[in-house]
Parts: structure tokens; C-alpha cells; sequence
């Protein structure tokens, strides 16, 4: 497909309801959500030192504007691609959710070990 032809379905393709949401996904998952989407940059949260430093600025940024980077990268519908950001967010308020829960109980366990 040509440049131009390219760039008429870009126009042509519906924007989806997603877009200017925040992503809980991109927010949580950070480098292993840009790689599955095509967006390679936040990878520079592996780097030594570095990383660390940018990780949770990177994670807001992320978070802010993630969908629009995905969409950006994205060549299926408005439909998949809200389908596809929601189940990134649902994965994400599962693990946080089984994280608290970890947390509790390591807490709990700490209290009565003492």
C-alpha cells in the first residue's frame, strides 16, 4: 500500500471512544504494553539507572497519552482497537487488585509472626 493510499484510510478510519482516556493498561504495564502495541520507546525504562529515574515519569506519560500512541501504530478497527486497550486495562486492575491482596496478607503475616 502507497503513501498516500496509506494515509487516506488514516482519514477514513473511525476514531475510537478510547482515545483520549486515560490507559490504565500503558499507566501499569509500562514497556511490556509498548511492546505489544508497537511502542517501542518506553523500553528505556531497562536501562541501568536510568530506567529507574524515568520509570515513573515515563509510566504518567504513558498513561496520559498511551492510547494515542497505539493508534497511532494501530491498522484495525476503532472497534478492535478499544476491545484491545480495554483488555490491557482489564489485565492491569487484575494484577493490582492481586497485588493488593499479596500486600495484605504479607502484612497480616508479619503481624502475627511478631
Amino acid at each position: 500500500m502507497g503513501a498516500q493510499a496509506q494515509q487516506e484510510y488514516q482519514r477514513q478510519r473511525e476514531t475510537p471512544a478510547c482515545l483520549n482516556q486515560w490507559s490504565w493498561g500503558a499507566f501499569y504495564w509500562g514497556w511490556i504494553w509498548g511492546v505489544g502495541n508497537g511502542v517501542y520507546w518506553p523500553l528505556i525504562t531497562l536501562i541501568p539507572y536510568v530506567g529507574q529515574i524515568a520509570a515513573l515519569i515515563i509510566a504518567f506519560i504513558l498513561g496520559a497519552n498511551g492510547n494515542r500512541y497505539a493508534w497511532d501504530k494501530y491498522t484495525g478497527t476503532a472497534a478492535e482497537f478499544d476491545e484491545k486497550q480495554h483488555n490491557w486495562a482489564v489485565a492491569a486492575g487484575i494484577c493490582f487488585l492481586i497485588e493488593i491482596v499479596i500486600v495484605i496478607f504479607v502484612i497480616l503475616a508479619m503481624a502475627i509472626g511478631s
